[in-house]
């Protein structure tokens, strides 16, 4: 069982390990780390009743969504680049990419790294699109009205006593 809440950097570190452990991947899309990490705390929260961040999630027009694992990743400039990166279309979107002299060994949580494995291997081979079918497809998403926050711990709460 997980005792206490681990932070955001940890959670962000165990999910490029998850990944590049899986499949080598080594980059990800603010837009998709931010859904990972929100399905990490969904996880959690179901397996724990604990988030495994501190994140407030936030019901936007678009799922749930913040800020802050974007700016928790720009700070990790020891594990991580962040670029914008320039679309054809001359809106830009946000990439994080691992740098290749780090080596992320360690993730201090085996309980942790575990749920964000098995999360990896449940949506690995989706497409974007029907990844983030998935993730809307949550319960805290479906129960919940948007531009509202999204109170993970209690919505697993709701969401065990529902399901019996």
């Amino acid at each position: 069982m997980m005792h206490a809440l681990s932070n955001t950097q940890s959670v962000i570190q165990a999910l490029f390990k998850a990944r590049f452990d899986a499949s080598k991947i080594v980059e990800l899309s603010k837009a998709r780390l931010t859904k990972e990490v929100f399905l990490v705390d969904w996880f959690s929260c179901i397996k724990f009743g604990v988030q495994a961040t501190n994140i407030d999630w936030y019901f936007n027009h678009y799922g749930p969504y913040v800020e802050d694992v974007i700016l928790v990743a720009q700070d990790m400039t020891d594990y991580f680049l962040v670029e914008q990166i320039a679309s054809t279309d001359n809106s830009t979107w946000t990439k994080i990419k691992m740098r290749d002299d780090i080596n992320l060994n360690d993730t201090g949580n085996k309980e942790l790294f575990d749920l964000i494995s098995k999360m990896i291997e449940k949506t690995a081979d989706m497409s974007y699109p029907a990844f983030l079918n998935f993730v809307y497809g949550t319960f805290p998403i479906v129960s919940s009205q948007k531009y509202s926050k999204l109170p993970l711990v209690e919505l697993s709460e709701r969401y065990k006593a529902e399901r019996g």
